[in-house]
């Protein structure tokens, strides 16, 4: 009795076995470092490596003359990633993949694809899979000990009554020049600052609905002239949380004194721009500056 007891309970569990395995293949297998991957029209794959120890950077490019379109190397803490798609025309061989970075003339040497002979009805099932690929998701997750916004993709949650301190060192010599405007702030702060950073204070207003915000940087003075029409940052306020915050409180603590706290109570978290890094990318010993970050012109 007992052993039918087990081989019942072992056949009822098979399909969220199943069901397991049939999820985590959906999973696009990986393209390593120094592989040669053999990949077929249609198929979708992975580049995942180490942020500062391999060539790459946020914002490069995965590029090959097999892919429907280049792979966008993005922060999903804590590793960097891209997607690509073998193109349905691609004749069989062996092809480099690259990363190109910024400016570079020649992308760096990443790994290599080889793509082998398959009938035409592969290549309809790949053209009919293309049509229905999804856009590629543009936010990213930075760890959270890292100061941000690191990109105008780094998305970090905010509650009302959340008071940020803001970092900016894309705008050298603007000190008392520049205000940044959301719909979820309480006000424009001004960033100041007599060196190369700026600097300000932000606080989430309290009536403010939860959803993903814009922040751009217009020009402090009467006429509040857009300085730049891209999208400079983003953030998503999450539902207000009772008994936590500043919201509602009669004695809001200065946000100056709460710096280096966490935002569970409405502290201050530090939000900076990504500075300049220097990485070393493995066995070919190429050296790449990480450049302050790169912002995607595109809007929520």
């Amino acid at each position: 009795m007992r052993h039918s007891s087990a081989t019942i309970a072992a056949v009822l569990s098979l399909p969220a076995a199943l069901g397991s395995v049939a999820i985590a293949s959906f999973e696009p297998p990986p393209l390593a470092f120094g592989v040669v991957r053999v990949a077929r029209p249609g198929d979708s794959l992975t580049v995942t490596m180490d942020a500062g120890r391999i060539v790459g950077n946020n914002h490069d490019k995965v590029v090959s003359a097999v892919f429907v379109k280049p792979g966008i190397i993005r922060m999903h803490n804590p590793v960097l990633t891209a997607v690509v798609t073998i193109k349905c025309d691609a004749k069989p061989g062996t092809y480099p993949v690259g990363i190109s970075a910024g400016n570079a003339s020649t992308p760096a040497h990443w790994a290599k694809v080889r793509v082998p002979p398959v009938d035409e009805a592969v290549r309809e099932q790949c053209r009919a899979k293309v049509k229905k690929l999804a856009p590629d998701p543009q936010e990213e997750q930075w760890p959270a000990d890292r100061p941000w916004p690191q990109s105008d993709w780094d998305v970090r949650n905010f509650r009302p009554g959340d008071r940020i301190l803001v970092t900016d060192n894309d705008d050298e010599g603007h000190d008392g020049e520049l205000i940044l405007v959301s719909p979820a702030f309480t006000d424009a702060p001004v960033l100041r600052g007599a060196k190369a950073v700026l600097t300000t204070n932000a606080t989430i207003r309290c009536d403010a609905k939860p959803g993903l915000y814009a922040v751009y940087r217009y020009r402090n003075g009467r006429k509040r002239e857009m300085y730049d029409r891209h999208v400079w940052a983003r953030y998503r306020v999450e539902p207000a949380r009772p008994g936590t915050g500043d919201c509602g409180t009669k004695h809001a603590t200065p946000a100056a004194a709460r710096t280096g706290g966490d935002r569970s109570g409405g502290n201050i978290t530090a939000w900076a721009v990504g500075g300049a890094l220097v990485t070393a990318a493995g066995a070919g010993g190429l050296v790449i500056v990480r450049r302050a970050r790169l912002r995607r012109r595109s809007h929520i």
